[in-house]
């Protein structure tokens, strides 16, 4: 990809309506970096490493946004099904309830999203939909995003009288 096709990525990025914070955090470092590569924030000579960084960074938008976009298909695919529905989203508490009515039955849902998971209105309502239509959620729970990975330093800790014999520890969803 050239700078400019991660230039114009980034440009059509900013126009879409359902970024994510973390993706938001992406958009604005691409932006930085293409920026630094064109000299436009007083950089005069780009590294490689910036240049290779951004056009990650616009791969890894490009990637998101192709999910995003099977989310939101799989969304209108499923809900054909139905013949009324309704949502409550509740940012809040982070969680969608689905209300449906299928073959004249009502179905009545609800989707909640991990303390550790970026909450995404989308992939709440079609797990929810998902859920009423007893399908298996796998392929929508790995689209999930998480807002943060913890890295724990567990060396030299001991846990019962027994040293932890994998000294480091990642907790993600």
């Amino acid at each position: 990809m050239k700078l400019e096709d991660a230039l114009k990525t980034v440009e059509v990025l900013s126009g879409m309506n359902h970024i994510t914070n973390q993706q938001k955090k992406l958009y604005d470092r691409a932006e930085n970096l293409l920026k630094q590569y064109k000299g436009e924030d007083k950089m005069t000579t780009p590294s490689k490493t910036s240049y290779e960084q951004a056009l990650e960074t616009a791969k890894k938008y490009e990637k998101r946004q192709r999910e995003l976009k099977y989310i939101d298909d799989q969304l209108s695919a499923k809900l054909q099904q139905f013949t009324q529905v309704k949502f409550r989203v509740n940012t809040s508490r982070r969680e969608v309830t689905f209300a449906g009515i299928v073959n004249g039955e009502l179905k009545l849902t609800t989707s909640k999203c991990s303390v550790n998971d970026c909450f995404e209105v989308n992939i709440g309502k079609l797990i929810a939909v998902k859920k009423s239509l007893k399908e298996k959620l796998d392929d929508v729970t790995d689209l999930v995003e998480s807002e943060n990975n913890i890295t724990v330093d567990t060396s030299g800790f001991q846990l019962r009288d027994h040293i932890i014999s994998n000294p480091t520890w990642t907790i993600s969803n």
